[in-house]
């Protein structure tokens, strides 16, 4: 009868001390605040990414760019939306087609951080050195 009440209070206890350590922050990683909080949210991040063109793969809308800033070349895809906008002046128009752009184009684009995909790309021509290729 002894050893029943003592398993029994030995139960309460632990349960009670489980209860008491979840409502303080001391145990289980499962628990998940869902009320409003102050944190202000940042939205999508975008970085920016500007170099030369190595490689352009207008079936799987990708394209591959050396980074002017860290030398380092940086494949992505392309947003479904993705404008690829240009100077009138060396294109004779506003706008470009993927298939358009060639190796050596220097191109700055805003890259969505979470899923790596263009939203927006601005194209240059390279600047001739006055050399006659």
């Amino acid at each position: 009868m002894k050893i029943s009440i003592t398993l029994v209070a030995l139960f309460i206890l632990s349960t009670v001390s489980a209860a008491a350590q979840e409502s303080m922050g001391g145990g289980g990683s499962t628990r998940r605040n869902t009320g409003p909080t102050n944190v202000p949210s940042l939205g999508v991040i975008v970085i920016t990414v500007s170099g030369s063109v190595l490689k352009v793969d207008a079936e799987r809308k990708a394209i591959q760019v050396r980074d002017k800033r860290n030398d380092k070349e940086v494949g992505v895809l392309l947003d479904a939306k993705c404008k690829i906008k240009c100077d009138e002046k060396q294109f004779g128009k506003k706008e470009l087609k993927l298939e358009e752009i060639e190796k050596g184009f220097l191109v700055e684009m805003l890259v969505r951080r979470d899923d790596m995909h263009v939203t927006e790309m601005k194209v240059k021509k390279p600047k001739e050195s006055g050399v006659e290729k």
